[in-house]
């Protein structure tokens, strides 16, 4: 008589490890970056298409517009998110270098459209947009943390803030701005996109007028990483 032995193996399960997905404002039909300034001759005038992206607080208020192309995102199995930029170049006083600088990010809300008073909704163009017509734009960024109305340009949410350290300065270095780890407003944002596309709105908060810190855009020349939003996707 034969008889057959049925082996069962004890060994646990190992769960897939996410998968990784780089977007880059470089990428897709709505990939974008932009930044727009508060100097008085320069506030209707796009900046566009430009190498770098510099965020400022002091004088003339420099804020920065990125847009990621998610169309092919599944959201409801986003697990983790970044937001990635990369040093383009540098001008510092000691105190800069010592204290670090500080900025502020936003997510424009879902949705957002043109208004009548010309500000220009979540489609923005990257060679249009100014300081003008930037959308959720108001001079004191903290207005926009509580949700500037719609005669504001729409609005914004704060999704979190980051101070980047002196010890990390250095051209060609990459850095995280914001990090979904302990703090879920970044995955919500994500998630909770309806249209293919996300808008981020960066402005620095801290940091001397002296002390000059910006940023690789998608077109600079150097061959610098874009704007890239880093996500975690569950098996």
């Amino acid at each position: 008589m034969l008889v057959a032995l049925l082996t069962v193996s004890t060994a646990p399960l190992l769960a897939s490890s996410p998968t990784r997905l780089l977007l880059h404002t470089a990428d897709g039909g709505w990939g974008a970056d932009a930044m727009v300034t508060g100097s008085k001759t320069l506030t209707a005038r796009p900046l566009g298409g430009g190498a770098w992206l510099g965020p400022k607080d002091a004088g003339a208020r420099r804020k920065v517009y990125l847009r990621f192309d998610l169309k092919n995102v599944p959201l409801e199995r986003i697990a983790a998110a970044r937001l990635k930029l990369t040093i383009a170049e540098m001008d510092l006083t000691d105190a800069g270098l010592s204290e670090g600088l500080g900025y502020r990010i936003f997510g424009l809300n879902d949705g957002a459209r043109p208004e009548a008073n010309g500000r220009l909704g979540e489609d923005w163009p990257e060679m249009l947009i100014t300081y003008d017509n930037a959308p959720a734009n108001v001079h004191d960024e903290r207005t926009v943390s509580l949700g500037a109305g719609v005669d504001r340009g729409g609005q914004a949410r704060t999704l979190g803030e980051s101070v980047l350290q002196g010890s990390v300065f250095a051209a060609g270095q990459s850095f995280t701005m914001l990090d979904s780890a302990g703090d879920p407003r970044l995955l919500d944002f994500l998630r909770a996109d309806t249209n293919g596309h996300v808008t981020f709105i960066i402005t620095r908060v801290q940091g001397s007028s002296a002390n000059t810190l910006t940023f690789a855009a998608r077109e600079n020349p150097r061959g610098l990483p874009a704007p890239t939003l880093e996500i975690d996707l569950l098996p």
